[in-house]
């Protein structure tokens, strides 16, 4: 199986309330696509995923992710620029984005905060790790 653009949500767990936020990913490569999607949705959360770019600022008009979840280095257009384009739009700047790359110098992460992501995870990076980034972002009391 694919992952072109692939959207999935699971049932609410009776445990959890009906409110499941909804986290976007964008990341070139599948298998961190699958696992991003395998660990949102154990963590309760809705799941969109992309494998680019392309019309991310209509999609996240159309959607209003909680957070999205934006790769750095993908070969048609950067996660940097990505942002700039989510930042420059009415509608996406409030969106909390955090940069998730295998860029680990700590100048890197200095570079991509000063660019405008809300946060930074190196990648690969520890489950709890992600949980706890994404749980902030998304039950923060306002955007």
């Amino acid at each position: 199986m694919t992952i072109q653009n692939l959207a999935i949500s699971r049932t609410p767990d009776i445990l959890c309330s009906n409110f499941k936020p909804l986290v976007l990913v964008v990341d070139d490569d599948e298998d961190n696509l699958l696992l991003l999607q395998y660990s949102l949705e154990l963590f309760n959360y809705r799941f969109s995923g992309r494998k680019d770019g392309i019309n991310l600022v209509s999609l996240t008009e159309d959607i209003q992710p909680n957070v999205i979840l934006l790769d750095i280095v993908m070969p048609k257009q950067s996660g940097v620029e990505l942002l700039h384009q989510l930042r420059g739009n009415v509608r996406t700047c409030q969106i909390p984005v955090v940069a998730i790359t295998a860029l680990g110098r700590s100048d890197d992460r200095l570079r991509l905060l000063a660019e405008g992501f809300d946060d930074y995870l190196s990648k690969p990076f520890a489950l709890d790790d992600l949980q706890t980034v994404v749980e902030h972002y998304c039950y923060q009391t306002s955007r």
